[in-house]
């Protein structure tokens, strides 16, 4: 069990973010990324049980959760979130970790060692995005598997807001967190929100996207990542075991670990299955 935690902020661009360290021993640290964009680490909670033989560190990034709120839409940029990223790493005295990241939080895993490979020991890729493109193509299979009257709000151009908020509804519950009630950290989470953030980057729900990363894929890059990889998703995931299958794939040395009754949010639907298969990824490593 962790030994301790201790919490504390860090000065970036922008503003000042909040983070938690969980003292579990002097293994390579273990630093995690939360989804969203703007969706903060309490999300992530579970994942509070990986803190047994190395630190784990949840951080909220600008714009979400305990850390500042700027209005600057100009900071909403792939390249400070890596900035962020580097700084906190760097107040921490860290020189190597593994990263864990969730959704856009793969995004940032990838950006973050493609800029510093040298940093990053292993990285653990949780309901994978490296491609609108592919994630909007994936959603509209997804969505094209729903009753007739949800598939007609999606094709119409014309929808209303609550129509829309209809639609939304369902694929939630089928693709991105398949709990009858869920849990306090998603609840949490919530609350948490960084919704600018979110809009601004990516767009009103996740099967569309009209922010900054519309067109962003950086797909062809995943060749070049030269640390293992642990690819995770759900039978159910938005992000569709198909399309981690194909990532997994390009990747040197990746592995790849489906959790049969989760969604997008394996770590709150199947928290065992999900600990002990990171575990068992981590346990052979620094």
């Amino acid at each position: 069990m962790p030994h301790g935690s201790r919490e504390g902020r860090v000065d970036v661009q922008g503003g000042s973010i909040w983070y938690r360290v969980l003292e579990g021993g002097d293994r390579l640290p273990l630093v995690t990324l939360h989804g969203g964009p703007g969706f903060p680490s309490i999300s992530l909670q579970p994942l509070e049980a990986l803190a047994t033989d190395r630190p784990v560190v949840f951080y909220d990034q600008l714009g979400c959760g305990n850390s500042d709120r700027p209005e600057d839409e100009s900071l909403w940029a792939v390249d400070r979130f890596v900035d962020e990223l580097e700084s906190l790493l760097d107040h921490l005295g860290y020189d190597e970790v593994h990263l864990l990241g969730h959704s856009w939080g793969t995004l940032l895993a990838l950006e973050f060692y493609l800029a510093h490979p040298g940093r990053v020991a292993s990285i653990v890729m949780v309901g994978p995005w490296f491609s609108t493109p592919r994630w909007i193509a994936d959603c509209g299979r997804l969505i094209s598997g729903m009753p007739p009257e949800l598939r007609a709000i999606h094709a119409n151009p014309d929808a209303t807001e609550k129509d829309i908020e209809l639609l939304n509804t369902e694929f939630r519950k089928r693709h991105i967190l398949r709990l009858d009630e869920a849990p306090d950290a998603m609840k949490e989470a919530r609350e948490g929100f960084g919704l600018p953030v979110y809009n601004a980057m990516w767009g009103p729900n996740e099967f569309t996207s009209t922010g900054t990363l519309k067109d962003y894929d950086r797909t062809n890059d995943l060749t070049k990542v030269e640390v293992p990889v642990l690819f995770v998703c759900g039978r159910h995931d938005e992000a569709t075991p198909e399309s981690a299958t194909y990532f997994a794939s390009l990747v040197p040395e990746a592995q790849l670990h489906v959790l049969e009754e989760a969604s997008h949010f394996p770590f709150l639907e199947q928290p065992d299955e999900f600990l002990e298969a990171v575990g068992d990824f981590l346990a052979t490593r620094r």
